[in-house]
């Protein structure tokens, strides 16, 4: 049976991701620059195809480079993220739900439900939705 490898550097990168490591926190670990870590994560998302953190975790996973089963997303209530303003921000970038959603890699009536605080957020997709629409959920009250 094959079984994909990577090299330790790529390994300990993509295990720290998975762990929930910052860039700085990676580079402190593995004592290396945070700029060596941002080229090992560009690396590896091409070598995985994958399109950020999260997907680069969830490839891992899929092919067994990473050991286990996938965890569950961490998630946090809607009411906990600041639906207003998210909202509000992507309206005032012209961004549609089907847009944004389409950015997000999940579909407008998912997108719909959380919008409207029907559903969970997950936190990786929440983050990534106010990063695109430029909102600092840590400036939020």
């Amino acid at each position: 049976m094959i079984h994909p490898v990577l090299p330790d550097s790529m390994q300990f990168t993509l295990e720290a991701v998975a762990d929930g490591d910052s860039t700085i926190q990676i580079a402190r670990r593995a004592h290396v620059s945070p700029n060596t870590v941002k080229d090992r994560l560009r690396i590896l998302y091409s070598q995985l195809g994958a399109r950020d953190r999260a997907s680069a975790v969830s490839i891992g996973y899929q092919l067994g480079v990473l050991a286990g089963a996938l965890p569950a997303l961490p998630c946090v209530l809607a009411d906990g993220v600041p639906l207003d303003t998210l909202v509000q921000a992507r309206e005032d970038l012209g961004l549609s739900q089907p847009q944004i959603s389409q950015r997000l890699g999940v579909s407008p009536f998912w997108l719909d439900q959380r919008e409207h605080g029907n559903r969970r957020f997950p936190i990786l997709v929440v983050r990534r939705y106010a990063e695109i629409v430029g909102v600092d959920l840590d400036k939020q009250d």
